[in-house]
């Protein structure tokens, strides 16, 4: 039985169990892993030990109070993981996600920013979100956007990507205090 909240239309975010859920996790990074790594460049070369490594450390994390992650389930299919990471109880966090190409544009994603922004908000309670995206990964651009964030600007070479060069980074925020009308 997965543990999670459920969402409208068939979504399901289910909390990362990673003993449970590093396989198929690693597989559908591994089936979408040229599409993933134009924007996550951990993507490009992820091994499962790696993989698992980092989900118990998100474990640990969550069971400190920093970080909760999910993964996303459209009609039982798993499609992608969202997290609140770098969480500082009532204070801030970061949203992060990544979906399976054949799930994008498909609204998936917006739905899923939803649901973690209220989790965040009242569960949590911090006061400051952020989304984070390349300029040119337009679709994550217009997820944060669609969800009432606010872009603050760019932060120049701010991630390293497989080639060696620096990305730049779209920085958007969210306030509880504007959070209610937005959403």
């Amino acid at each position: 039985m997965k543990i999670g909240i459920p969402c409208e239309n068939g979504l399901f975010l289910a909390l990362e169990n990673p003993l449970i859920d590093a396989e198929k996790l690693y597989e559908l990074i591994d089936e979408n892993r040229s599409f993933l790594s134009q924007w996550l460049p951990w993507a490009e070369n992820e091994t499962l030990a790696d993989l698992k490594q980092f989900m118990a450390y998100g474990a640990n994390e969550f069971a400190k109070g920093k970080a909760a992650n999910f993964l996303i389930y459209d009609h039982d299919e798993l499609v992608g993981k969202i997290s609140l990471k770098d969480m500082i109880f009532q204070q801030k966090a970061e949203i992060g996600y990544f979906l399976k190409q054949s799930a994008t544009g498909k609204g998936i994603m917006t739905r899923a920013v939803r649901v973690i922004t209220t989790l965040a908000f009242q569960e949590y309670q911090v006061q400051r979100l952020v989304i984070k995206a390349a300029p040119r990964n337009l679709p994550s651009n217009k997820v944060a956007q669609r969800t009432g964030f606010t872009f603050e600007g760019t932060l120049r070479s701010v991630e390293k990507s497989n080639d060696g060069s620096f990305l730049d980074m779209n920085i958007y925020s969210l306030l509880k205090s504007e959070w209610q009308g937005k959403l």
